[in-house]
């Protein structure tokens, strides 16, 4: 026979872990972290992007009809189409003086247009093909990269005059700003290297190792990590400012174009021309956490690091791809929303970037069947135990 009193100590058991599976089962479903992509068609042949992050408009250089889009970053809708030179290519936004300053590479000057109007205020004559364009929002001067001249040129804000002209490198074709430290960076594409700019003295102040053809760059001022996109190694290279050495090279994917950071979240984004994709990379660890599928050749990324939105032309499809939800952890929520947009979208919670317009998957299945399986795997144990106990004859 069984003692009663082991019985009763194995349905007291048995009784705990069947609250406890029901407890799990009634928690609030945790909503895996998922990416959604939206689609905005723009002009002909996007080849630069920029984000006002205080008015959160996205300005869109289209390379092939001369001009730059407006969009509304809230809604996704175009609010105006503006002309500027001919054939831009790189773009930036002060978002202090709300000033855009687009770099008109068949013309060799920049169209500097007001925010608040959207319109062109004037045209500032530079080097021989300019490109790369970058703000410092503290002294108010902007810095064009002349691929034909290799040099670059500074502009002061306040005045729209060229004050500076410094030789650099072969091609330089991206610029990045550390406004805290007055520090200006320079990709030479045809140097495989960077230079460190002083920003008072218009002076080079040190080279820097890259990979081979760096085509772009980032830096994260909450970090001091600078980030070259190494187009033919398909890596980024990530510098620590501080002792200007390389600290780590990241695999990405085929083709690496562009680099953009969201630093309130410590997540950067690479676009892969040739995989159309791009990829999303952990900050802290410097690992690429997904690749998102986006349109035909990605070329420019820009972030919004108020909404952690990312922004990419898509060149070949004539369309920017929006990007949310990249980097950010799973959130418990007991409803799940679905959001409605006029543009096409997507949704993907895969690390291989596969899109889907199906709900949003949810993790309360898996609470719910792991409170089943913790319910069932007590009441085999326990009953286990008590036939075990029936068989056994008493001493």
């Amino acid at each position: 026979m069984v003692r009663r009193k082991h019985v009763s100590q194995f349905a007291a058991v048995t009784a705990v872990f069947v609250i406890f599976a029901l407890t799990l089962a009634t928690l609030p479903p945790v909503t895996l972290a998922k990416v959604s992509t939206t689609v905005i068609p723009v002009g002909s042949y996007p080849d630069a992007i920029a984000v006002n992050p205080t008015t959160g408009k996205v300005y869109v250089a289209n390379n092939g009809d001369n001009d730059v889009i407006v969009i509304d970053g809230s809604n996704n809708a175009v609010l105006s189409t503006i002309q500027v030179g001919t054939a831009p290519a790189g773009i930036a936004v002060n978002p202090t003086t709300n000033m855009i300053y687009v770099a008109d590479s068949a013309d060799n000057n920049v169209t500097v247009i007001d925010g608040s109007t959207n319109k062109g205020v004037v045209n500032i004559t530079v080097g021989n093909g300019p490109g790369g364009i970058a703000v410092d929002t503290a002294t108010n001067m902007i810095y064009v990269a002349n691929s034909a001249d290799n040099t670059v040129s500074v502009i002061d804000g306040s005045s729209n005059a060229v004050v500076a002209t410094i030789n650099v490198g072969n091609t330089p074709q991206a610029i990045a700003v550390d406004s805290a430290s007055n520090t200006i960076y320079v990709a030479n594409n045809g140097d495989n290297n960077a230079m460190a700019i002083d920003g008072s003295t218009n002076k080079v102040t040190s080279n820097l190792t890259t990979g081979y053809g760096p085509t772009a760059l980032a830096f994260d001022p909450t970090t001091n990590k600078l980030y070259v996109v190494d187009n033919s190694d398909n890596n980024v290279t990530v510098v620590d400012t501080t002792t200007l050495k390389a600290d780590v090279n990241v695999t990405v994917g085929n083709g690496p174009n562009a680099v953009a950071i969201d630093s309130s979240i410590n997540v950067y984004y690479v676009t892969n021309s040739n995989d159309n994709t791009v990829s999303v990379v952990n900050g802290t660890t410097n690992t690429v956490t997904q690749n998102v599928t986006v349109g035909t050749l990605p070329d420019a990324v820009d972030v919004n690091p108020t909404t952690n939105k990312a922004y990419v032309t898509n060149n070949n499809d004539n369309t920017v791809t929006v990007i949310s939800g990249a980097g950010q952890k799973p959130t418990s929520t007991s409803t799940t929303s679905k959001s409605t947009t006029p543009i096409s979208s997507s949704t993907s919670t895969s690390s291989s970037s596969s899109s889907s317009s199906s709900s949003v998957p949810e993790f309360a299945g898996g609470i719910v069947g792991l409170g089943l399986i913790l319910a069932v795997t007590a009441l085999m144990v326990v009953s286990y135990a008590i036939v075990r106990r029936s068989s056994t004859p008493k001493a």
